[in-house]
């Protein structure tokens, strides 16, 4: 059935052969990224492509199966374009996300005074890549409030060099120092009382689980093809780690929403626990730098690090102590 999903699964087939260039070579990302645009995949998630919640999680696993790099990326836009009004332009935007921040409350973000913006944004992925983001920014009297605007590195909007992330460090994920940017009212796409991104965020927090499936599923595959593991043994590990990934599509399913941050505490120790297995099934190959065991490893890292707050690094104590 050629359905958006196995569409997609045949694009990230394609991208198989550059998942190790994709993990730090930026224009890489940027050519399998433009390719993405034009086959139509990058309106996952908006109006005219949406998606179930089980849809979403199976996209974003697909992709990161094959390349954390470019499912990470992917990841902004589709999240991007739920938050999008249908565009007038006849083709959809390409526009990432910088609002992470708000989800902590006490945290930096830029402050919007009704005409214009300044501040800090600590995490903007994509840069460059993006022409314009979905801006998280506090008012004066401190409402959460987003906004579309034009990304691109100049005064107002100044990128830093890209962080040398220990994996993807091919997203061009930068840090944004904002001075006096324009931002006028018909940019909003919508505001909201202070805290309410963080009160939301089981569920913000339950969207980043699906590229650990991904990861999981990748390092079963390595672990599967290891002949240092017996058939028994591989075969009960498999059952035991599935049965735990199906917690996520149920999740998404909408059972189990309000577990979101409890869900990514447990899946991130799995898939680290996995990762490290991986490597130790793979041998002393694994040890050299792209070797796809040690790349899911250090994604593994990336991804029980991301968009955290003293909750998930809470969460995350708990579960490894457990």
């Amino acid at each position: 059935m050629n359905t958006p999903i196995s569409r997609l699964a045949a694009f990230a087939e394609r991208l198989r052969p550059d998942a190790a260039r994709l993990d730090t070579e930026d224009g890489l990302v940027r050519e399998w990224f433009d390719a993405f645009r034009n086959e139509g995949f990058h309106e996952l998630g908006g109006s005219r492509a949406p998606l179930s919640g089980e849809e979403f999680a199976e996209v974003l696993a697909t992709l990161g199966a094959v390349s954390g790099a470019f499912a990470f990326v992917a990841l902004q836009q589709i999240v991007a374009n739920m938050h999008l009004a249908v565009p007038e332009e006849p083709s959809w935007p390409v526009v990432g996300v910088a609002f992470g921040h708000l989800r902590n409350v006490a945290g930096p973000a830029p402050v919007w005074d009704g005409a214009t913006v300044s501040g800090f944004v600590p995490w903007l992925t994509g840069a460059n890549l993006f022409p314009e983001v979905i801006l998280g920014m506090r008012t004066l009297d401190g409402d959460e409030v987003f906004a579309r605007v034009d990304a691109r590195d100049r005064p107002a909007f100044r990128h830093s060099e890209p962080m040398p992330l220990i994996a993807c460090a091919g997203t061009r994920t930068v840090t944004v120092r904002v001075d006096g940017l324009s931002v006028s009212p018909s940019q909003v796409l919508r505001s909201q009382p202070n805290g309410t991104m963080a009160e939301g965020d089981a569920q913000s927090v339950l969207y980043q689980t699906p590229l650990m499936v991904g990861c999981a599923r990748a390092c079963l595959s390595l672990i599967a093809a290891s002949g240092r593991l017996g058939d028994e043994e591989k075969s009960r590990y498999r059952k035991t780690v599935k049965a735990r990934l199906e917690s996520v599509r149920e999740a998404f399913s909408g059972s189990d929403a309000l577990q979101g941050r409890r869900l990514r505490a447990r899946l991130g120790d799995l898939t680290v626990r996995l990762a490290r297995l991986a490597v130790m099934a793979s041998g002393g190959s694994a040890l050299i730098t792209g070797h796809p065991a040690e790349r899911l490893y250090r994604e593994a890292l990336l991804y029980s690090l991301m968009a955290q707050t003293p909750e998930i690094v809470q969460d995350a104590f708990a579960e490894a102590l457990r």
